[in-house]
């Protein structure tokens, strides 16, 4: 699937994948499967599902911002997002879909749709370049397990690893802030220095997997100051272990 062109048709996506399963099933399914996840192991731990339910209340919102800024009415789309707030703002998550999908109506659809043609698009990056990324962070993920590192960094760099990860997984609902946030977590100064060869490969493994998020992104996220200077040290080639960034609160 292309990536979608502004953050009303990310939601307009992902609502439609949500009215098309069945109101017989439990509400923690129908999200886990929307959202690419185990349903199993959500039903028995819903937080991945709250954690993508959290960031879809967030697009939501962004669209109503959006909108906002428009000449249109906000009576022609306010009440049809605040109907989809109440879908996604789930009080009992283990409940039958049925409860929640009635309040995805052909109306709602129609105006989330309104609101995808009406928002400026974005910048894009495709779905494929994205999953060509996220098959070089699985298969770096299995190859960093599989080589003795030195104490702790081993665990340093599957953590930056599972930063990108997130990244790209999270891009189709969120869009560039996934990518962003992503800017915004990683490139942490490792506590041990490389003590041996096997230590520097597997640090210029992993800022291969960041420069080819920065790649892909640059053209395309908002990049404030502390991201910019990250995406310099990318393109420098600066060694990781010279980074410094202060994390963003």
């Amino acid at each position: 699937m292309d990536s979608a062109r502004n953050c009303a048709e990310r939601v307009l996506r992902i609502v439609n994948l949500a009215f098309s399963k069945s109101g017989e099933i439990a509400t923690t399914q129908v999200w886990a499967e929307v959202f690419g996840l185990n349903s199993e192991r959500a039903i028995q731990d819903p937080h991945e599902v709250w954690e993508k339910l959290r960031l879809l209340r967030i697009e939501i919102d962004f669209v109503r911002t959006l909108m906002a800024k428009t000449t249109f009415p906000d009576d022609i789309y306010t009440p049809y997002l605040d109907r989809l707030t109440a879908v996604v703002s789930v009080p009992n998550i283990s409940s039958q879909w049925k409860g929640y999908k009635g309040n995805i109506q052909p109306d709602t659809i129609l105006a989330l749709r309104y609101c995808s043609e009406i928002i400026q698009p974005e910048g894009l990056i495709s779905t494929g370049e994205l999953q060509n990324l996220l098959d070089l962070i699985l298969q770096l993920r299995e190859e960093i397990k599989d080589t003795p590192f030195s104490p702790g960094t081993q665990d340093f760099l599957l953590g930056q690893l599972a930063i990108i990860e997130g990244g790209i997984r999270d891009y189709p609902l969120s869009g560039a802030a996934a990518i962003a946030k992503a800017f915004h977590e990683g490139f942490r100064t490792p506590s041990n220095p490389a003590e041996d060869v096997k230590d520097k490969q597997g640090y210029s493994k992993v800022m291969s997997a960041w420069g080819g998020l920065w790649k892909l992104s640059k053209d395309v996220v908002h990049m404030d100051n502390v991201i910019k200077l990250m995406g310099t040290c990318v393109e420098r080639g600066t060694p990781l272990l010279t980074w410094s960034v202060t994390p963003l609160n």
